[in-house]
C-alpha cells in the first residue's frame, strides 16, 4: 500500500477514535480496531504482534505500531491511545532508522527521554544442534532473503541481501542483530521433531527453503 504523510495521519486519527475518523464517520467497528491490537504473538521481548500491528508498552501507556522497508521505502506508523498521539514517518530510502525516530518522538511527546535503553545479553555459544540445524537459506514472501553459514571460528555467519550481518547468540535456538539504532531479534521456528523449518526475524518469518 502506497500513501502520504497527510493521510497517514488520518489513518492514525481514525486508530486513536477507536474506528471514527476525525468528523466522525465510523470506518471500521470498535471490537475490530480491539481485535487487532490484541497481542498475539511476541516478536521480541516486550513486544507482541496482533492482526497487522505490534504492541509494546511506554512506561504505563501502550504504544501500538506497524513500519518496515522495502527497496525504495522506509516506514513506521505508532499511536498511543493514552496520550491520544500519532506519529507517522516516511523515508524514500530503505534500511533507514525510521523506527528509531518515530519512537523518539512518542517518548519526548509522552514525556519520556528520547532513546530508550537497550537491554543487554550475556555472551552465549551456539550449540552444534543450533548450527546444524539453523544453517541454511531463508526467503520472505516480500522476497528478501538470507543465509546462515557455518563461518571459519565455526560460528554462525548471517549473509542479507548479500551483505553480512553481525549475529549475536544470546538465548537457546534464539540470536540477535544488534545495528546502530534498534536490535532485531531472529528465533528459530521448529516443528513437533525439533527440526528447523523457518525463524522469525524482526516480525516477519522466513521459511527455510529445501535447496
Amino acid at each position: 500500500m502506497k500513501s502520504t504523510l497527510g493521510d497517514m495521519l488520518k489513518y492514525a486519527v481514525m486508530y486513536l477514535n477507536e474506528g471514527r475518523d476525525a468528523c466522525g464517520t465510523r470506518i471500521v467497528d470498535r471490537y475490530s480496531i480491539q481485535e487487532m491490537c490484541k497481542p498475539r504473538q511476541i516478536v521480541k521481548p516486550g513486544v507482541y504482534y496482533g492482526y497487522g500491528l505490534e504492541s509494546r508498552q511506554l512506561g504505563d501507556m501502550t504504544v501500538i505500531e506497524h513500519g518496515g522497508s522495502l527497496p525504495g521505502v522506509s516506514s513506521n506508523f505508532s499511536f498511543c491511545p493514552q496520550a491520544g498521539i500519532g506519529v507517522v514517518v516516511l523515508c524514500n530510502t530503505m534500511d533507514v532508522p525510521v523506527y528509531f525516530i518515530a519512537d523518539a518522538a512518542m517518548r519526548v511527546c509522552c514525556g519520556f527521554s528520547a532513546e530508550a535503553v537497550r537491554p543487554e545479553h550475556d555472551p552465549r555459544s551456539w550449540t552444534e544442534e543450533e548450527k546444524v540445524q539453523l544453517t541454511g537459506s531463508y526467503i520472505s514472501g516480500e522476497g528478501d532473503r538470507f543465509e546462515l553459514l557455518r563461518g571459519k571460528d565455526d560460528t554462525l555467519q548471517m549473509i542479507f541481501n548479500g551483505k553480512s550481518v553481525n549475529l549475536i547468540s544470546i538465548y537457546p535456538w534464539q540470536g540477535i542483530v544488534r545495528k546502530k539504532y534498534t536490535d532485531i531479534y531472529l528465533t528459530a521456528v521448529r516443528d513437533e521433531n525439533g527440526a528447523v523449518i523457518g525463524v522469525q526475524y524482526g516480525s516477519r518469518v522466513f521459511p527455510k527453503t529445501l535447496n
